[in-house]
This record gives structure tokens, sequence and C-alpha cells, in this order.
């Protein structure tokens, strides 16, 4: 470890980081699929392909 030119302090915070910001937007999901639902539209779309087939 001598040779390597690596600041372990630097390495360890931006891990520590990392991990951080993957368990906070791991902790938002439920609210996206939440307010993803919300915006689901039912639509049959072999019906809107057909009709733009026949113009």
């Amino acid at each position: 470890m001598d040779k390597a030119k690596i600041n372990i302090d630097i390495e360890v915070n931006n891990y520590l980081e990392a991990k951080t910001k993957s368990i906070e937007l791991y902790s938002l999901l439920p609210q996206i699929f939440k307010r993803a639902k919300k915006r689901k539209v039912l639509i049959n779309s072999t019906k809107i392909v057909k009709e733009d087939r026949y113009r």
C-alpha cells in the first residue's frame, strides 16, 4: 500500500456517499410507483393502429 497513491479517506467517503444515495433513491420507489399508477392510461392500442392504417 505504500507504493499506491490512494487516499483511503476519500475512497471510503465516496463509497459511503454512493451507498447513501442508492438507499435514498431506493426509499423513493414506493412513492414513484404510486404516482405512476395514477398516470396509467387504459386504451386499446390496436384500435388506434387500425384507424391510422385506414386513413
